[in-house]
């Protein structure tokens, strides 16, 4: 799949083999109901604002964030905001 651009968002498009619309964001697709249908582009509209909000990142569930992610997050924290006493 080709990379988007920094302004252009995943399109709203048909899964044929269920007949619902679906989106892919950061290689999930997600189901969003019958497509055309209006809640399907609610839930379209609700996801990608979800999304954008979130730095074009999935919103992740605190659930399933593992210890590992946790101590690499913080790493690049710490090398960005931390530095050597020599600069």
């Amino acid at each position: 799949m080709p990379k988007l651009s920094e302004l252009a968002v995943p399109s709203y498009r048909l899964h044929k083999q269920s007949g619902q619309a679906i989106v892919t964001l950061n290689k999930r697709d997600i189901l969003l109901g019958e497509f055309g249908s209006r809640e399907s582009r609610e839930k379209y509209n609700r996801v990608i604002a979800e999304w954008l909000a979130a730095g074009r990142r999935l919103p992740i569930d605190p659930a399933e964030i593992t210890i590992a992610e946790i101590v690499a997050a913080f790493r690049r924290h710490a090398v960005r905001c931390y530095r050597h006493a020599d600069g």
